[in-house]
């Protein structure tokens, strides 16, 4: 972020966070009563009107994120959600031409769903994730606390990747999350380094990221693998950091 100077004082800041707390703890009296602090104080930094309208269906308003200071991109509306994932699918065939790959993703996603230790997390009566194990389980528990909108969320992630091992076989990687206002690929991860099979498991981990890497570089597509519930790095680089650009 440029310097920007504060339209009500003669602070001075290169931090978008930073500006937006301003705002909204020093210059509070003159935020208008109907509107969040933090969500006028961004309106003000990106010269923009409050609020967003959803990209899919373009009528419902979306949620704020006081955390990352981002809009969510799409609304409460499930048949937003699923436009959208329909989008993401689209777009994997066009980039890629693999049709036939897609459906085998949909069989694999069909086994991730029927998994034996996978389950549904409910956020709330509206929002159910499915999910695999306690360390998803505790990644949206530490969303839930940060007040991140579900509708921001999409567990598993709908997007592909596919990599190959050493013998040339195609295989399919589908991240466990993907955060849409970030463009955030999440990975969560147990370092259980006692496993007998783990000198094999690691070897798939570096050739899914060495994957995501090169996608990283072609899309502008954000990667991120959280271990041993381990968030700081998260924190650090996608709330908190001003590389979580305004828009």
């Amino acid at each position: 972020m440029r310097n920007t100077r504060c339209p009500f004082c003669t602070m001075i800041f290169n931090d978008k966070h930073k500006f937006c707390n301003h705002i909204a703890n020093k210059h509070n009296d003159q935020v208008p009563e109907e509107y969040e602090p933090l969500e006028w104080a961004y309106s003000l930094l990106v010269h923009k009107p409050v609020g967003r309208l959803c990209t899919e269906c373009r009528k419902n308003y979306v949620h704020f994120n006081k955390e990352t200071l981002k809009y969510c991109r799409i609304c409460d509306d499930p048949a937003c959600r699923e436009s959208y994932v329909k989008k993401v699918k689209a777009r994997m065939v066009n980039v890629y031409g693999k049709e036939h790959l897609l459906n085998d993703a949909d069989m694999q996603r069909k086994m991730i769903y029927n998994h034996a230790n996978a389950r549904d997390y409910v956020w709330d009566e509206n929002h159910t994730f499915r999910i695999i194990g306690t360390y998803e389980e505790d990644f949206l528990n530490k969303l839930k606390s940060l007040g991140w909108s579900p509708n921001d969320i999409v567990a598993p992630s709908p997007n592909n990747y596919w990599y190959k091992w050493k013998d040339g076989s195609t295989h399919l990687y589908i991240p466990d999350f993907y955060i849409i206002s970030l463009n955030l690929e999440i990975e969560i991860k147990e370092s259980n380094n006692t496993h007998p099979r783990m000198v094999h498991n690691r070897e798939i981990e570096y050739l899914k990221d060495a994957r995501m890497r090169k996608e990283c570089d072609k899309t502008g597509l954000h990667y991120l693998k959280i271990v041993d519930k381990n968030y700081d790095e998260f924190i650090e680089l996608y709330v908190k950091s001003d590389n979580n650009q305004p828009e």
